[in-house]
Parts: structure tokens; sequence; C-alpha cells
């Protein structure tokens, strides 16, 4: 992915699970899941930021004697691909499973229940 591109579906991803979050925050007022969406909104912030740094700064303090190119970049570093796979992945599926939790402890029949943990899984497709 070119460097200019990078920044911009990053800032896409990110406004996604923000709103995602903030539907959450209107629908459940427990405790539980306003401490849970401020931690999910931090971690997806610093995801952000380290994002758009290192796609500024991967290529302008690296030695063209470390590149496999000689350019001096390293194109695809796959430990900060792959730590950044990981968090995304574990990200998505908390926001997912979020309502969940707080849909077993509504006051409705347990079928109900399902239905409307059915429809909050659907959201994730």
């Amino acid at each position: 992915m070119g460097d200019s591109l990078l920044p911009l579906v990053s800032t896409g991803l990110i406004l996604i699970k923000l709103s995602v979050l903030a539907l959450y925050f209107r629908l459940f007022r427990s405790q539980f899941m306003k401490v849970t969406i401020y931690v999910l909104s931090t971690i997806i912030a610093v995801w952000w930021i380290v994002n758009i740094v290192f796609s500024r700064v991967e290529c302008k303090y690296i030695w063209k004697e470390q590149t496999y190119d000689g350019s001096g970049c390293l194109q695809h570093s796959t430990t900060f691909l792959t730590a950044t796979t990981v968090a995304v992945i574990v990200v998505n599926l908390t926001i997912i499973a979020l309502p969940i939790y707080e849909v077993m402890h509504l006051q409705m029949g347990l079928w109900n229940k399902v239905a409307v943990c059915a429809l909050f899984l659907l959201g994730g497709l």
C-alpha cells in the first residue's frame, strides 16, 4: 500500500470502530460498558497513532545497508504487521462480543436474548 494511503485507511478504520463504540455507549449505560469502551477507545487511538507515525518514519531513519532492496525503506516489517494485525483482531472481536454481556442481563426470555445477540453479531459480518 502506498505511503499516502496508509494514513487514510487507518483513519477510516478508526472512525468506524469509534462510531460503533459510541453507539454502544449510548445504548448501554452500565459501568462495565463505560470502562470497557474507554479502554478500547484508548487502544484504538494508540493503534492509529502508531500506524500514522510508522508510515511516516519507516523510510526516513533506516540505514540503506539494513534494508533488503537498498532503498532505505523496510516496506513491510513483519514484526510490526504481525503486532498490529493481532491487536486489530483482538479489538474487533471484543467490539463484536461486547453487547452480549449486556444483553444477557436484560429482563427478557432466553430466546429473545439469543435473537438480540444474533442481531448484534450480524453487525460484525
